[in-house]
């Protein structure tokens, strides 16, 4: 595939520019630096891969900087960004490719499409393999990259050149995810490893289980070889070569108990596992108990206020009971005293009596509500407090507990404290509440004797003082004991653990019952294992890879190489696959050396291009065409040269390559065309850069040299005194590259430094000229030369005179097709 043609659109500092011809065997491009050459070469880079190397790199830095980075940052919005080509494949058809920058919904999105001849497809679509083995595009950061990497980056590079990047990037992948998965684990795994850290603690001194443990603790599991250890193990500390599998852990929780209890019940000193509930319940009970005190308080005080200006409600009973026998009778007989003092007055002030005095019973039902509701609610309250049964340490276990801490009581003595606290505030709470629920079923009695009536309130306010300062007492008592328990628990177990047949029972116990972690963590390792094994294979076929290539296109880099840096004494020999890195070795007066600290920066220069140009030009690629973007820059003078006439040489004459060089330096550019204009040849310069892009136009230095001898020419002594000196090296260009033209050769490498009168002889041998330019050739030669001397007498030619010359040059180079 060789490219005739290419319009970049938006792309990088490109703006709605229009077509670049590009249809010849050599182009040469020439602009300072900071005008778009590297604009114009990724432009072509992208086109074909969708992506380009330096943003590769850059995104691996900081994606939020590089992003967006394809897109020129003038285009107008709705413009899009592409780049389209017309190209010629190996059948000679052309065919229009463009790739269009498709961004998506998050700015970070940078998808592109391609497009053939029109319609969305692929380079296999025109039967082109393409793919990054096969890179055409050689950049002077891609050679820095190559020549200042670490070796395994440069390994890296090694082999994306040459195809094996898809590889290496699965190695990279695999050992990322290995990395990560064994750095951050999940949570399951973190977990299993604490536990059975915790458990493996438990091991020590323990002799039965110090091989297994450090086993263990190197990460070497045999889960079912180990577990069948540890059963024989445990059958063995229970005298038992009966127990199941599934029985093991109760039997040595069973054994572990048996053995603690033998030294102290920790069962003594543990709160009720329902002692939170109880607690709350508790609580309840107060805040229930207390409310319903407050209430009886209130009822009280209404039902004497109201008994204190009513009657009796034993005198009422006696007058409805008087007046119920009377009714069916028509005297005034009172059926208590048997004498007329009932008339009918008198009946109807006791019924007006009876009726008036209903709010006095609604108090006193009330009341008795009242009564009856805190007397449950001080019932369950005594109930809650008698369900605290724990702790409940005897005289004895007391005494095993501090003979456990003799050597320190400061152990202990906080945990005795508060049991012996708890136990003291349940025991003065529940006589009060015993009293108290007495004393409320005597207060309805107590409220309709006159003299015990006056101390009924007062009695409810202390119920109500001391209900709640015995409960919060038992409240305050047995929460802080539970915290108390939990800070020496572990300490008591340690202490009654340290005995040897506790210690040996309960390590025994950790361990068998750590077995789901033991398999978490055996799958784990084994996992990391298997990928390291993975990563293993995956080297080795890249070593055996990069081996089969150093063999087989390690002779065509060292070519290219060669052709560079020919005869040197001190220069590179070879590549080598390494784990991981390859190594570069030069050779200096035949001793073996490292290549990279030894050769010149300018040597490394030639062996990144002498890489690429070996991958750009094997057999199996689809392209036609190599793109240099200044390939010269760290070079020196030798290098340079030998890269210009023999590298570019060999790609344009046996290749047969379209060769793209692009150069800060016109010094090179001009160089390589008269060296090379023998071939098919386009010539650029980049004359401006603006806002909307770079301005390339057609230049060729031989019209151009002409010209400014013409401007020259027409100004004064000292312009024209100019012009006449450089009218000698535009006759040397003339005859050098008619030489190339019309021979297909450069001149004699004699002549390389000859001057204008030493080129006359070889001016007069080239075909195609005649005597009739010979001899004018001579005159203008002669017209020329004093110019470069101080000659006595010699005086600065006029005007017509000096063009004249100029145009004969002129009508030379169009005759011969050296400009148009």
């Amino acid at each position: 595939m060789r490219l005739i043609r290419i319009r970049p659109t938006y792309f990088r500092g490109f703006g709605a520019s229009g077509w670049i011809n590009l249809d010849a065997d050599f182009v040469l491009v020439f602009g300072p630096n900071g005008f778009g050459k590297t604009s114009l070469a990724e432009a072509i880079e992208w086109l074909i891969y969708g992506k380009t190397r330096r943003r590769v790199k850059g995104n691996t830095f900081s994606r939020l900087e590089y992003r967006g980075s394809y897109r020129n940052v003038h285009a107008p919005d709705g413009a899009a960004t592409s780049v389209c080509a017309v190209v010629r494949i190996a059948d000679g058809t052309e065919h229009a490719i463009e790739r269009i920058l498709r961004p998506g919904q998050q700015r970070s999105d940078e998808n592109s499409e391609l497009l053939v001849d029109g319609s969305v497809a692929s380079f296999a679509s025109l039967g082109l393999e393409v793919n990054e083995a096969f890179y055409p595009i050689i950049v002077q950061h891609g050679l820095q990259d190559f020549i200042h990497a670490r070796p395994t980056d440069r390994r890296d590079a090694i082999s994306a050149v040459f195809g094996l990047e898809p590889l290496v990037q699965f190695k990279g992948a695999l050992e990322q995810a290995r990395n990560s998965f064994r750095n951050a684990p999940p949570t399951v795994v973190l977990g299993a490893r604490d536990q059975l850290r915790d458990g493996l603690i438990r091991t020590i001194g323990v002799d039965c289980l110090v091989e297994l443990a450090t086993r263990w603790r190197q990460r070497e599991f045999a889960l079912d070889a180990d577990y069948e250890e540890l059963l024989e193990l445990a059958q063995q500390e229970l005298d038992d070569d009966t127990v199941a599998p599934e029985d093991v852990a109760d039997r040595l929780e069973q054994r572990k108990g048996e053995l603690q209890a033998a030294v102290f019940d920790l069962d003594a000193i543990r709160p009720s596992e329902r002692q939170e509930d109880l607690l709350r319940q508790l609580d309840r009970d107060r805040e229930e108990t207390a409310d319903a005190l407050r209430t009886l308080g209130t009822t009280t005080e209404a039902f004497l206020e109201q008994s204190a200006s009513a009657y009796t409600e034993e005198l009422l009973r006696f007058w409805e009971q008087g007046l119920s026998l009377v009714v069916d009778r028509n005297d005034d007989v009172c059926p208590m005293c048997e004498s007329e003092t009932l008339p009918a007055t008198k009946r109807d002030e006791l019924r007006s009596r009876i009726d008036n005095n209903q709010q006095y019973r609604d108090a006193r039902r009330a009341l008795l509500d009242a009564v009856t509701r805190a007397t449950e609610t001080a019932e369950a309250l005594s109930s809650a407090v008698s369900a605290l049964t724990h702790p409940h340490m005897s005289n004895g276990q007391r005494e095993r507990l501090r003979n456990l801490f003799a050597d320190d009581q400061s152990v202990v003595q906080p945990l005795i404290e508060a049991a012996d606290l708890c136990t003291r505030s349940k025991g003065a709470a529940t006589p009060k509440l015993a009293r108290m629920i007495e004393s409320l079923g005597k207060v309805a009695e107590r409220v309709e004797h006159s003299r015990a009536r006056q101390h009924v309130s007062r009695s409810i306010a202390a119920m109500l003082t001391r209900v709640d300062s015995s409960a919060r007492g038992v409240l305050d008592a047995w929460r802080a004991y539970a915290p108390i328990v939990r800070a020496v628990e572990d300490t008591i177990i340690a202490r009654i653990s340290s005995d040897t047949s506790i210690r040996s029972v309960d390590a025994l116990l950790q361990v068998w019952s750590a077995k789901a972690q033991v398999k978490v963590l055996a799958a784990f390792y084994g996992l990391l294992d298997a990928t390291l094994g993975d990563m293993q294979d995956v080297e080795r076929i890249i070593q055996v890879k990069h081996t089969e290539l150093f063999e087989s296109r390690g002779a065509e880099i060292q070519s290219w190489y060669d052709r560079m840096c020919p005869g040197a004494d001190v220069r590179y020999t070879g590549m080598e696959a390494v784990t991981d890195t390859i190594k570069l070795y030069a050779e200096s007066f035949g001793q073996r050396m490292s290549a990279a600290p030894c050769l010149s920066h300018s040597q490394l220069n030639c062996l990144g291009l002498g890489v690429y140009i070996t991958c750009g030009t094997t057999p199996d690629t689809p392209f036609g065409f190599l793109l240099f973007d200044d390939p010269v820059q760290s070079m020196d003078d030798d290098h340079c040269e030998s890269f210009m006439e023999r590298v570019i040489g060999r790609l344009l004459d046996e290749a047969r390559v379209q060769v793209i060089v692009l150069s800060h330096l016109e010094l090179v550019t001009n160089r390589l065309h008269r060296l090379h204009n023998h071939h098919r040849l386009l010539k650029y310069k980049i004359d401006q850069f603006r806002r909307t892009g770079p301005s390339i136009v057609t230049y060729d230095p031989l019209e151009t040299e002409i010209r400014a001898i013409r401007s020259l020419a027409d100004g004064n002594e000292e312009n024209r005194k100019l012009a006449v000196q450089k009218l000698r090296p535009t006759i040397e260009r003339i005859v050098r590259e008619l030489h190339v033209k019309e021979t297909g050769q450069p001149l004699d490498d004699s002549l390389a430094r000859a001057t204008a009168a030493d080129l006359l002889r070889a001016f007069t041998q080239i075909p195609n000229t005649v005597p009739q330019e010979h001899q004018r050739f001579r005159d203008t030669v002669g017209f020329a030369d004093p110019s470069h001397h101080t000659e006595d007498g010699w005086q600065v030619p006029t005007k017509p005179q000096i063009l004249t010359h100029v145009d004969r040059l002129r009508q030379l180079a169009c005759r011969t097709g050296l400009i148009e």
